[in-house]
């Protein structure tokens, strides 16, 4: 006898189109074609000690997916701790860009500082003012200036003003003696239209003096100024000046 089971599915598909008719020869025939239509249809089929047990499948839930967990954002990475620039070995003082003034003067200044040294020789003295000139008209030639002329006149205002600057304990462009390094020019017979002056004191050569003027923006637009035509340089006893002047 068929399963009420198997009983109830022929009877839903009465209204099927497709019909197959299976010609039963004998009691093990019928029983095969059963037991292969359960096994078809999902069933558990086991035979053992005379008799045959059959298994309804347990319908199981679809699996939910689980959704992917969900990604940590990386912790962002402590910015390093910005480092200190180093101290500069000399001190310096942002010079003034050179521009006309009412009474048709171009004025500029800068100082830069460093340990005190000796005074030197006079010839120590005249021998590093012309290297420092040379090395100035060597920073013009790179930037495509034409080379400052040494002048005389201020020659002997930058060698009075580093004097000055050593006998009266102070480094400032305004001198208690003279006043202001253009007050001072007037003072020695310099004319000019446009002026300037570089001070520095403690470099013991004249590479190293060039080189912290050109490493400072004041500084170094006086020496490569378009408007400057002549200079003039003095040293003593670690200090240094440039007197600068155009027509």
């Amino acid at each position: 006898m068929l399963p009420a089971s198997a009983s109830a599915a022929d009877a839903s598909y009465k209204t099927t189109t497709k019909t197959t008719t299976y010609k039963i020869t004998s009691a093990e025939s019928l029983k095969a074609y059963i037991e292969q239509w359960l096994k078809d249809n999902g069933y558990t089929v086991s035979n053992g000690e005379g008799q045959t047990t059959v298994e309804k499948p347990a319908t199981q839930p679809d699996q939910t997916t689980k959704p992917d967990q969900t990604t940590k954002p990386a912790q962002p990475t402590t910015p390093a701790k910005p480092v200190t620039p180093a101290k500069p070995t000399q001190e310096e003082k942002p010079a003034t860009t050179p521009a006309k003034d009412p009474s048709n003067s171009g004025t500029g200044t800068g100082t830069t500082t460093g340990n005190t040294g000796n005074s030197g020789s006079e010839s120590t003295q005249s021998d590093f003012a012309a290297q420092v000139v040379k090395l100035v008209n060597a920073e013009r030639s790179k930037a495509g200036l034409s080379a400052l002329a040494s002048d005389a006149l201020l020659d002997k205002v930058a060698v009075a003003k580093v004097k000055d600057m050593s006998n009266n304990s102070y480094f400032d462009h305004q001198s208690p003696t003279y006043g202001s390094p253009f007050d001072m020019m007037k003072q020695f017979g310099v004319t000019y239209s446009y002026a300037g002056e570089n001070i520095a004191k403690g470099q013991k050569t004249p590479q190293e003096v060039v080189t912290a003027w050109m490493n400072s923006e004041g500084h170094r637009a006086n020496i490569l100024s378009k408007n400057f035509t002549k200079i003039g340089v003095g040293y003593y006893n670690g200090y240094w000046a440039q007197e600068f002047t155009g027509n």
